[in-house]
């Protein structure tokens, strides 16, 4: 599950998370492509839809913010140079969590609830357990300084849960 952005390389990463989009069930696919100039290429795929976003590595290093934009069929979305995509978290925003045991994100603070295994498949990952102070948002992130993924977001008030089901 480890990508580095220390470097200018990406390999390709592909996850593919289930989500609770208001009651309806969809599996959204994504795959992360070698990093071009100063971006790393996102390919999203939702049954016979596709499309691109481009993620800034400085929002991936320094971003205090998600965004759960929708992609645009056939086009690519510029994620804003001060968010992350929707599945991770940033550089920054990791090691805060990690030093002082809680972290803003989206204006909202997140509190360490502790370290757990999440289990896709047959592999397991030791992940962060976090929870939003102002809501009951949950998040679990793995313990990956270089590359914090979300696996699993329950009770967003925006109505958008997700969990990691498959990664390769």
């Amino acid at each position: 599950m480890q990508i580095s952005l220390n470097a200018q390389q990406l390999s390709i990463h592909h996850y593919e998370y289930l989500f609770n989009l208001h009651g309806q069930m969809r599996v959204i696919e994504l795959d992360f492509h070698n990093v071009v100039s100063e971006d790393v290429l996102v390919e999203w795929k939702l049954r016979k839809e596709s499309g691109f976003y481009k993620l800034n590595l400085q929002a991936a290093r320094n971003a205090m913010g998600m965004s759960f934009q929708r992609g645009e069929t056939q086009d690519t979305v510029k994620i804003k140079a001060d968010q992350t995509l929707y599945q991770m978290i940033s550089m920054n925003a990791y090691d805060e969590l990690v030093k002082q045991k809680q972290f803003m994100y989206n204006k909202t603070t997140y509190v360490w609830l502790g370290e757990e295994l999440y289990t896709v498949g047959e592999q397991s990952m030791p992940v962060i357990h976090v929870r939003a102070q102002i809501d009951d948002t949950e998040m679990w992130i793995t313990k990956s300084p270089d590359w914090p993924v979300v696996v699993r977001m329950t009770y967003n008030p925006l109505g958008i849960n997700y969990e990691l089901i498959n990664y390769h």
